[in-house]
Parts: structure tokens; sequence; C-alpha cells
């Protein structure tokens, strides 16, 4: 997504050199480009490599050349190139201008034509390419290391939970191994939830991730505009 929003803030997509054009697509983001995008409409696309001890971002970008000096060419292709990832205590971030110093992670061109010019063409239009690349600037998204994520939930459940109107009471347990007072958070991405279970059921038994919302052993769940969860309606198996 933050590629695709780069794409949009791009001051313009399509770069003229001594004659020669170059047209760079995402989907029908632009449909004022001309050429339009070719059959189907490829958009950025980009996927995670590992490479040696670093990652980094693979991306393809679709494209358009005209260089009528080779030949009157003209064609679609695909220009695929690397960036390393950067992880912070709270961020990743790929810088997209440099090139990476390993050879095999160089920018390469792909056109989709047999044209006798096609080498050429992408061996000249290579330094246009990478020099217009920069143009993405850094991308940055959100992304937390273990200790910031637990500093993150803890401030956010915090301020969720200050404004229920029912308190939270969560039980104690005698025994120190199993300190059911604490808070135990699940991510269920499937779901696009996290669930926090406070009210925990027993100190004797390892916590399981809850079923969406809910804990597995609550039933009878009401929610009510005004008064909430309507506690005294639920049921614990």
């Amino acid at each position: 997504a933050a590629l695709h929003t780069r794409y949009l803030a791009l001051p313009t997509r399509t770069f003229a050199l001594s004659g020669n054009t170059l047209v760079l697509y995402d989907g029908t983001r632009d449909p004022t480009l001309a050429p339009s995008n070719k059959s189907g409409n490829p958009e950025i696309t980009s996927t995670i490599e590992a490479h040696g001890a670093d990652q980094y971002l693979r991306v393809a970008l679709p494209i358009h050349a005209t260089v009528p000096s080779a030949g009157a060419f003209a064609a679609y292709g695909i220009v695929t190139f690397w960036r390393k990832i950067v992880l912070g205590a709270a961020s990743v971030s790929v810088e997209m201008g440099p090139e990476p110093a390993d050879p095999a992670l160089t920018t390469q061109i792909a056109f989709d034509t047999s044209h006798p010019a096609a080498g050429i063409v992408a061996t000249n239009l290579k330094p246009l390419v990478v020099a217009q690349l920069a143009g993405f600037g850094t991308v940055t998204e959100p992304w937390f290391t273990e200790a910031a994520a637990k500093d993150v939930l803890a401030a956010e459940t915090a301020a969720y939970l200050a404004g229920r109107r029912f308190p939270v009471y969560t039980p104690h347990s005698s025994d120190p191994a199993h300190p059911v007072a604490t808070p135990v958070g699940f991510l269920l991405p499937a779901d696009g939830i996290l669930a926090i279970l406070l009210n925990r059921f027993d100190s004797g038994v390892a916590d399981s991730a809850p079923d969406a919302f809910l804990g597995s052993r609550v039933g009878n769940f009401q929610f009510h505009p005004v008064w909430w969860v309507m506690l005294d309606q639920l049921w614990v198996g």
C-alpha cells in the first residue's frame, strides 16, 4: 500500500529524455497516461527476500519505453529492483534511491518484445530508471520490536479500559507460577483482532487463544449500546 501511495505522490509518471519517453504504471491509478497500461493493467508488486544477513524489498514496476532512434522501438516491460529493508524499534523503512552494492541485486529491465534493440535500450534506459526510482523517497511503515510492541499494547489497552463503564476485575492466585491477574494478549490475524484475556479462568492450565473476541469458555455474549457488555448475561463453561 505504501508503494501505491508513493506512486500517486510522484510529480510525474512520464519522463522524456532526448526524444525518448519512459512511462511508469501502477494498475489504473493514473488513467491519463499515454499509452495506457498494457492489457490486464499490471500493478506495482513487491516481495521480501533474504540476501545474506539482510532483507531486501524486491519490487516489480510496469513500464513503457519509446525510443524512436532505435528502430522505432516501443514496448511494455517490467523493471525489477531491490532495496534494503531497515528495521527500527517502531518502524521499517526502505530507501528507494541507492542501488545495493551486490551485483546480483542490480536493477533489471525486461521488455515484452523480440525487437532486436531491446537489450541495448534496456542498458541505456537503466540510469534514467534508477534516477526516477529515487522519486519514491524513503518508504516507512509502522513495525515494532517485541519490547516496543508490548509498550504500545499496554498503553493502548490502558487507554481503552479507562473509559469503560464497568470496572475490570482480575482474579488472584496463590500460585506465583500462574499469575492470573496478569492480562494475556493474543493476535488473531485472520479476524484482524487483538484479544486480551483479563478475567482469566484458571491458573492451573495454560491459556489458549480465544475464538475471535471471546474466550472459548465464555458464552451468551450480549452487547448493549449504553451498558456495553452485559456482564450478568455471560456464562462460563
